[in-house]
């Protein structure tokens, strides 16, 4: 079910949502550069990824919840390697979290990882994503590292 990105299907068989933690790593700034500064995510690479693509996730900082854009995969539009990578863009967030502990809750698979030939094309697929999530996750989730 996580490698076809059928996160209800995850969560019925988790009894919780799937996420990832770890470390906010320093990455290549692609995104800041474009306006869209990212969280990278330091994970144990033994960890099943979920699908490759972009997913509305509610991401844990510091004890408190934030709406996010996740992408999970290997960045076609900038990257030609096959190592995956972890990147989330929070919503209405802008604190400096490098080397902080977060936790990424995957709530919805929004669409798959693809290239794009123009990064206008990209950027205004990311405004796009962004208006999704918002839209799925204005209903709150607890995550299930905070206490309720």
């Amino acid at each position: 079910a996580l490698k076809l990105g059928d996160l209800d299907l995850v969560t019925r068989y988790l009894g919780r949502t799937y996420s990832l933690s770890g470390r906010v790593a320093h990455g290549k700034k692609t995104g800041s550069k474009l306006g869209f500064p990212t969280a990278n995510l330091y994970f144990d690479e033994r960890r099943q990824l979920p699908k490759y693509g972009i997913y509305a996730t509610r991401v844990e900082v510091n004890g408190r919840l934030y709406q996010g854009v996740t992408n999970v995969g290997i960045r076609p539009t900038f990257d030609d390697g096959n190592s995956p990578s972890v990147e989330t863009l929070l919503l209405d967030f802008d604190d400096m979290i490098y080397n902080k502990l977060i936790h990424v809750n995957f709530i919805h698979f929004l669409r798959e990882e693809k290239k794009f030939d123009r990064i206008s094309d990209l950027v205004e697929q990311i405004e796009q994503d962004k208006k999704e999530a918002r839209r799925i996750l204005k209903n709150g989730i607890q995550s299930p590292y905070l206490p309720t």
